[in-house]
């Protein structure tokens, strides 16, 4: 018969036996796969992205690929220059090292001109920078999140969740934000901010895109990022009353809007 089992080494002086140092191993491995086993390949939390001086780099934080867990414990930059076309910051994974008493695996930050996600790698944002112009990670409101030109676009990276990738928490929380300023009695629309704010996570895929099919008398149906940004912009944009453009594939005051 199993049995729920709490190990504690305690260290006490002397030489470090082999079980305790297993037993430490143990309680970091199993906290982790237990908490993120059912999790997608993506970026697990922190991550955020910070531009100094002609470089742009993340903060610590955790990312999954092939589901194993990456840590960040301090930060990482790459230079970038301006070339009116997408640059792609993604993290590349090597292939594991063997060692005699571990096996390692890393991953490199890097800027691609390719917009394409290859095996092995996973992207972190994108951005057009225009000459002369200086790239900016913080965003005026949830619309400027896609703006084309000089800001770090958030659409294509995918958050760690349950089941399936999801948004970046920047956007849900963006959304909600700007929402609850205007809130009316629509109990949806107050749910849905709640979650977006309730801990700062990523908020599901899935409810995500039942909230937008809902709110949008949509039948159910899977959106990809840009989808669900755009429409929860239109969403945004009846909430606060603000115009909203049916013109299909454009720019709105410099921002790409993908209907």
């Amino acid at each position: 018969m199993g049995k729920l089992e709490h190990k504690v080494p305690t260290l006490s002086p002397g030489p470090v036996k082999k079980e305790i140092m297993q037993c430490i191993l143990g309680i970091a491995l199993d906290e982790q796969n237990i908490r993120f086993h059912d999790y997608t390949d993506g970026i697990v939390m922190g991550c955020g992205l910070i531009e100094d001086n002609m470089t742009i780099g993340l903060v610590g934080g955790i990312v999954k690929y092939a589901g194993r867990l990456y840590k960040l414990t301090e930060r990482m930059f790459v230079p970038y220059d301006h070339t009116d076309e997408w640059a792609v910051l993604k993290l590349k994974f090597s292939p594991r090292l063997l060692h005699k008493e571990y096996i390692h695996y890393t991953a490199e930050l890097m800027l691609d001109t390719n917009i394409a996600i290859l095996p092995g790698e996973m992207e972190l944002g994108r951005f057009k920078l225009k000459k002369g112009s200086r790239l900016r990670t913080q965003y005026k409101d949830f619309w400027d999140m896609c703006t084309e030109f000089d800001t770090v676009n958030l659409l294509y990276v995918n958050h760690a969740a349950r089941h399936q990738p999801t948004l970046s928490p920047e956007i849900t929380t963006h959304f909600a934000r700007e929402a609850f300023a205007h809130l009316g009695d629509n109990c949806l629309d107050a749910a849905f901010c709640s979650v977006c704010l309730s801990s700062g996570d990523a908020v599901g895929r899935e409810l995500i895109t039942q909230y937008v099919c809902n709110r949008l008398k949509l039948e159910y149906k899977e959106m990809d990022n840009a989808r669900l940004h755009s429409a929860l912009g239109e969403i945004l944009d009846s909430i606060t009353g603000r115009a909203h453009n049916d013109s299909g594939k454009g720019h709105r005051d410099g921002v790409l809007v993908i209907n």
